[in-house]
């Protein structure tokens, strides 16, 4: 990163101060402005870029609190916290690499699950210890009697062949349906009315039954694939230990197919009519949905519990609303809870709206192992939150797109609506992030916290038309995009973006390196801040980068507004030959300057700077 230049430049930071005060009444944030870089300076030299820029994003919001704190901004108090958890998260995800292993993805599911009851202020509850059916058999009765349904003469037969698999198979089935039967009494607890149990229980039962996905799939790859071994009890029980490409248009409670390229026309592990569902499959190259219609499919909670776990494969996922790990509630956070694990493979998920791990009023969580990867949605998709916690997370290290091609509010990672959550991680490649409306690219509107981190060195691409986009943030929100490295380009059209902040709002945008552009439209954009607004924008990198901002007031680190309802701006760039253009009165390379009210652009001096500044006797 080259430290001992950026150190060189975190000397200059006193000059704002100064500067500020001789413009505006000092603000709190400006005599705090150059810690997040200090932090910085003060690294081991050999330390990663990944933690650089999360230790900055730190510091950063630190700062942001310590001033709510001092303001007694309880709005901002707690959507600030919740940002410092989503950073720790992301450290946590990076730790676990970029391998497309089944591991990291399982990992990963229970680092989010954790991450999900932190945000709505709870616990991962352990699943309840009942004794173990002895075997399939009883365990399928006993799912069977839970629906109320008996066993035909046909589907007890099938059952007891189940019971003659090996012993460490024969467990494995058993233990996925012991598991699915906790799973399922949690939910119908937690959706009860009124409630008998918190939504805790149900993540709980969910981390036990993915344990018990994953120790199927163990179990069931040493043996030879069972071809004339299952039984379907319909709308309760599918099992299917064969090798051939199925083709499933009946609902399910339970589904577990262990091999094939097969296609699920049915539900796929969203509730549907019941309160809880889950599809467990080992293996194979497999379609999800017939189209993009209809309405909770492939893992969604549609007021209630769904669970999808494909190990492997070149996957596809189609749904309509409510699809691809995306959970729905008419309340908020009232039990519902999506889930779609997808371990490895290049993969396509695609829905309407409310899809790949979205939580509305509830919680959804998508998390894909690696590969090349394209998440497509119309809108409301993709990680995003209004009023519940929703995360997708993808590990691997090759190129993805993420698409809202409608616009809408709250994708890509962004979060809108008071105690909501949005979470984004990508583990690197060449990505692009793409839509048009509100509360996306880790934006934060109405009191909605975003986040987004890019965790490669590739160059990605961050395109948004609308308001508290590219960790920008309006109306009391809070928004975060972080950027590792890789040469990228930031545009955005509303206000409050690429950093900015609006109307008692904090954005932060943190980029690692490469030659980036940031081009915004809007006021309190591109680090600014515009009535009450907290920008923060900060460029680590050496290299050359474009700041462009077409709004007149709080663009490009200034803070603007009336008398005390000034917002606070601050744009940072580490070094390299920048250019800055705005309507406020554009400043060029080199430069430390007051901006606007109560903000400050700073250009750190590189070789040129200085010998420019010698010549003219600077």
């Amino acid at each position: 990163m080259g430290r001992r230049r950026l150190g060189l430049a975190i000397l200059l930071c006193g000059a704002v101060i100064t500067g500020a005060e001789a413009t505006a009444t000092t603000h709190p944030l400006i005599s705090q402005a150059g810690r997040p870089h200090r932090v910085l300076s003060a690294l081991d030299s050999q330390g990663a870029l990944t933690n650089d820029v999360l230790e900055v994003a730190d510091a950063a919001i630190a700062d942001r609190l310590r001033l709510a704190n001092s303001e007694h901004d309880a709005r901002l108090i707690d959507p600030l916290r919740q940002e410092s958890r989503n950073v720790s998260t992301a450290r946590t995800l990076a730790g676990l690499g970029d391998q497309a292993t089944l591991k990291n993805a399982v990992d990963a599911a229970e680092v989010m699950t954790e991450w999900q009851a932190d945000t709505i202020g709870g616990n991962v509850a352990a699943s309840s210890v009942e004794p173990p059916s002895a075997l399939p058999s009883a365990a399928g009765a006993a799912l069977a009697a839970r629906f109320h349904v008996s066993l035909t003469r046909d589907q007890a037969i099938a059952l007891r062949k189940v019971d003659r698999l090996p012993q460490v198979a024969r467990d494995a089935v058993t233990r996925v349906i012991d598991a699915f039967m906790e799973f399922l009494g949690a939910a119908r607890a937690a959706t009860a009315t009124p409630p008998t149990a918190g939504v805790d229980s149900v993540l709980g039962t969910r981390v036990s039954l993915l344990d018990a996905a994953v120790a199927a799939r163990a179990a069931l790859a040493v043996l030879p694939l069972q071809l004339e071994t299952g039984t379907q009890i319909p709308g309760v029980l599918s099992i299917d230990l064969g090798s051939t490409d199925s083709v499933y248009t009946q609902d399910f409670a339970l589904l577990l197919d262990a091999g094939g390229n097969d296609t699920y026309f049915n539900n796929a592990g969203s509730n549907r009519e019941a309160r809880a569902a889950a599809l467990i499959d080992l293996g194979g190259d497999d379609r999800y949905g017939e189209g993009l219609f209809g309405s909770g499919t492939n893992g969604a909670g549609y007021g209630g519990s769904g669970f999808l776990f494909d190990a492997a494969g070149n996957d596809t996922y189609l749904g309509g609303v409510v699809s691809n790990g995306a959970s729905f509630a008419d309340l908020p956070i009232d039990g519902a809870t999506g889930f779609l694990l997808d371990g490895s493979g290049n993969d396509r998920y695609e829905a309407l709206a409310i899809a790949n791990g979205e939580g509305s009023g509830s919680l959804g969580l998508l998390v894909d192992g690696g590969g090349i990867d394209v998440y497509r949605a119309g809108n409301d998709a993709n990680g995003g939150a209004q009023a519940g916690a929703g995360a997708l997370v993808d590990l691997g290290s090759n190129p993805d797109d993420y698409v809202a091609e409608s616009g809408g509010v709250a994708f890509n990672g962004g979060g809108y609506g008071p105690a909501s959550g949005g979470f984004l991680y990508d583990g690197g490649g060449r990505d692009v992030y793409f839509g048009g409306g509100r509360a996306a690219n880790g934006g934060g509107w109405q009191e909605g916290t975003g986040f987004l981190f890019d965790a490669g060195a590739e160059p990605d691409l961050y395109t948004v038309t609308g308001l508290a986009t590219n960790g920008g943030a309006a109306d009391v929100g809070v928004g975060l995009l972080v950027d590792v490295g890789g040469s990228d380009n930031y545009v955005a059209g509303g206000e409050g973006t690429n950093g900015g902040a609006v109307r008692g709002a904090a954005g932060f945008l943190i980029d690692g390196s490469g030659a980036d552009q940031y081009n915004a439209g809007d006021f309190g954009t591109n680090g600014g801040g515009f009535s009450l607004g907290l920008g923060f924008l900060s460029d680590a990198g050496l290299d050359n980068d474009n700041y462009v901002a077409a709004g007149r007031r709080g663009t490009n680190g200034g803070g603007a507004g009336r008398a005390r309802n000034a917002g606070t701006g601050w744009l940072f760039d580490a070094g390299g030959r920048d250019a800055y253009a705005d309507p406020s009165g554009s400043r060029f390379d080199c430069t430390i300057v007051p901006k606007g009210k109560v903000g400050a652009q700073v250009d750190a001096p590189h070789t040129r700077c200085r010998r420019a500044l010698s010549v003219r006797g600077g």
